[in-house]
């Protein structure tokens, strides 16, 4: 019994130990945000600033649509999302930011005259869950689950070509369709993994990298965990960030293309883990809002800032 004792200590003493390494990352709470906590939202960042539109909270749907100055610390309320479908991914590039909502119709927001308009229609139709990314000055949308009933889930991505407002198929992520996949984008490639088929667990470990000039993927280092279904995931110019589970788990992950690995970071240091928003503005990385498991609430207003 002593000598099982004493082996939980030791265990807890290291977990402890490697928790307070620095080279695992800090968290820094910032002052709160001014508007309604809420979890689903869809956030972005743009010219040096981040957004948040739309999300839920049991009671309530959002249109409404923020903007935060990190130089300032300071939140300001822009024009409400204008359409009546529910937002279903969001990608950035060229300074303008690519919605796609529900129906599988395209918008296009403009953050300089705070303006928005009607690009297109997705060429498959609506589809829920679906993940996206923005690369080389065109935007990517694939995988997600079907709407016809018995055809279940997809794999395949389409490029839209923003100057000539064309859609164009490319080659199908790699593995089996599903929904609620992941993307970030380091440099020149994006990155598409995990998600899940039908009710989850299981959460599907593989992950791709995609390459624009060459139009082809190629599999990397699986994801290290076992049915993680991830809630978050932002990216900085050299490293790519996925934790927050949908499932309240704070835990936290980093990616490494050079050594093509992955590390736990230091966990989230909130109880509001899960259903967060989060934004990378010139290589800082914000998280904020979210769901609380304990207290079965969606009224977080606190805003962290990751450090690694």
């Amino acid at each position: 019994m002593t000598k099982y004792f004493l082996v939980l200590i030791c265990f807890s003493f290291l977990v402890s130990c490697d928790q307070d390494d620095p080279r695992l990352g800090t968290w820094k709470q910032l002052n709160d945000f001014p508007f309604e906590g809420r979890g689903y939202g869809h956030s972005f960042s743009l010219l040096g600033k981040g957004y948040l539109m739309s999300g839920e909270t049991v009671e309530h749907q959002f249109k409404d649509v923020w903007c935060y100055d990190p130089a300032a610390d300071l939140w300001t309320r822009k024009n409400d999302y204008p359409y009546s479908f529910s937002v279903a991914s969001v990608v950035t590039t060229r300074d303008k930011a690519y919605v796609l909502d529900y129906t599988g119709t395209l918008y296009e927001y403009n953050p300089v005259t705070d303006s928005w308009k009607y690009l297109s229609t997705f060429p498959s139709g609506p589809r829920p869950s679906i993940t996206g990314f923005g690369l080389g000055g065109n935007v990517y949308f694939g995988t997600g689950l079907s709407m016809t009933p018995g055809e279940g889930y997809y794999h395949d991505f389409w490029k839209y070509d923003v100057s000539q407002n064309e859609w164009t198929q490319i080659g199908n992520l790699p593995g089996v369709g599903r929904s609620n996949a992941f993307s970030f984008v380091i440099g020149d490639h994006a990155y598409v993994g995990l998600g899940s088929s039908g009710d989850a667990p299981p959460i599907y470990p593989d992950v791709y990298r995609y390459n624009a000039k060459t139009g082809q993927w190629k599999q990397i280092a699986h994801f290290p965990e076992i049915n993680l279904l991830m809630g978050n995931s932002f990216s900085t110019d050299s490293k790519g960030y996925i934790g927050l589970s949908e499932w309240n788990h704070a835990e936290m992950f980093e990616y490494d293309p050079v050594a093509n690995s992955w590390r736990r970071m230091r966990t989230f240091p909130s109880e509001f883990s899960s259903s967060n928003n989060s934004f990378t503005i010139d290589n800082r990385m914000f998280v904020f809002g979210g769901w609380s498991a304990k207290s079965g609430s969606y009224n977080s207003q606190h805003m962290w800032e990751f450090l690694p």
